[in-house]
């Protein structure tokens, strides 16, 4: 590979961020740790690469269990590019995790609107609905999951939860049955 430019950023203590831009437009970004990789072929939009670069950053954050710093490094990712799924998502679990509920909702629910096949969204925000008390918006998103995922065992014992809550005892049943089916 021909590289016309190469800069390493450090961008804290532990992480190192180097992108190389071969002369004909292929990006490559390594950040450590994690060891990760991106190429990003004939793409010069720095503010995509700034984003992904954001998006380590946060992961690196979270690993190390600083979650205001990982939240706030994913809401740099997502200023920079609003149609990332996935960073979202990843945003959302750690608003969940810090104890952030309305936030957490909101985030997967902008995960599934841009990404409508985003299981772990779709289940993530139905667990959240259930202990809200919210059981048909809970109910639905566990049945997305399932019609996303139908040999996932433990999203039907979940919704079969949800049933006992509301007294549907044939839907309970069912989704036990299917759960120890599988």
């Amino acid at each position: 590979m021909s590289i016309s430019d190469k800069q390493s950023t450090k961008i804290n203590e532990d992480v190192l961020t180097t992108r190389a831009t071969e002369k004909d437009g292929i990006n490559l970004i390594v950040t450590s740790p994690p060891s990760t990789v991106d190429i990003k072929y004939n793409s010069n939009d720095d503010a995509l690469s700034n984003a992904e670069a954001y998006n380590n950053r946060a992961k690196t954050h979270f690993k190390k269990n600083d979650f205001d710093k990982a939240i706030a490094d994913f809401t740099k990712a997502i200023e920079l590019n609003l149609q990332n799924a996935e960073t979202y998502y990843t945003r959302g679990k750690l608003y969940d995790e810090d104890g952030r509920y309305d936030k957490a909702i909101a985030d997967f629910t902008e995960a599934i609107k841009l990404d409508p096949d985003h299981a772990d969204a779709w289940g993530f925000r139905a667990t959240l609905y259930s202990e809200r008390g919210e059981y048909d918006k809970a109910i639905e998103g566990f049945s997305k999951e399932i019609e996303l995922r139908p040999y996932d065992a433990e999203t039907y014992y979940e919704r079969g939860k949800i049933y006992v809550k509301k007294g549907e005892y044939d839907k309970v049943v069912e989704d036990f049955s299917n759960a120890l089916r599988l």
